[in-house]
């Protein structure tokens, strides 16, 4: 028998399994649980989880799609390659920030910030249209 065949006829018996546990009712499976010796509230507490982490888990997966789309739509793929060097981003930010006085901006305390915060920043000025894309200067 081959995987495949083997994890479709594995995931056909869970299908059943699930199937089976829904028809039942509350009163079977308290009944089974009682049977079996299983603690059935508690069992039913570590379902709950599961299902609460499974959907948060889903949802983490959905909000990282969908901020990463919005990314890629506030700033196309090719301002991105052609940004300028770190030192000029740093410079460009500060005359930006210079000029707009009412600009502000939160920093974590106590750390430096990485070329990765400085290129976020940049990127999101020039989505902004604070900065031009090509060069760094500013507008």
């Amino acid at each position: 028998m081959s995987r495949s065949t083997q994890a479709m006829e594995i995931a056909a018996l869970r299908q059943i399994a699930l199937d089976d546990v829904a028809r039942a009712s509350e009163a079977d499976l308290r009944d089974q649980a009682r049977e079996e010796a299983l603690d059935f509230n508690g069992f039913a507490e570590q379902v709950r989880s599961s299902m609460r982490e499974a959907v948060a888990g889903v949802l983490r997966g959905q909000l990282a799609q969908k901020r990463s789309a919005a990314v890629t739509a506030k700033v196309p793929a090719t301002s991105l390659r052609q940004r300028p060097t770190l030192d000029r981003i740093k410079a460009a930010i500060q005359e930006v920030f210079a000029r707009e006085p009412d600009l502000k901006l939160a920093f974590r305390s106590g750390s430096k910030q990485s070329a990765g915060d400085w290129e976020s920043l940049y990127d999101d000025l020039v989505s902004m249209g604070a900065l031009k894309p090509d060069d760094g200067d500013s507008r």
